[in-house]
């Protein structure tokens, strides 16, 4: 495989383009090491699962519905705002990306 990189004072984020002539093992283990950074999140709420009976135990909530709540409660607050803060960062990103994309492209 060749790497080949290109330094643009025009374009301020990096891209990636693959050029072959099919998808092989190489590209498609590149594509997921990419692709792993999404999961992360979804993954992450799934913990609440081992996390809740732990948290019970250990007394970081109340033994009432009143506390189970406020802990379901908090968990979704600051997965929310976790969430939000990557998907605007990521947004703000791929725009800017596109951007190089479509400048490179206007200058062919």
């Amino acid at each position: 495989m060749q790497i080949e990189i290109k330094i643009d004072e025009n374009c301020k984020e990096p891209k990636i383009i693959v050029v072959a002539d099919k998808i092989t093992k190489e590209i498609s283990e590149i594509i997921k090491k990419l692709s792993e950074e999404q999961t992360k999140t979804i993954a992450g709420f799934k913990e609440t699962i081992v996390m809740f009976p732990i948290a019970y135990v250990a007394n970081w909530m109340g033994h009432s519905i009143e506390g189970i709540l406020g802990y379901v409660g908090i968990f979704i607050g600051i997965f929310a705002v976790t969430w939000l803060t990557q998907y605007l960062a990521w947004r703000g990103k791929i725009k800017k990306m596109n951007g190089c994309i479509k400048n490179s492209e206007n200058a062919k």
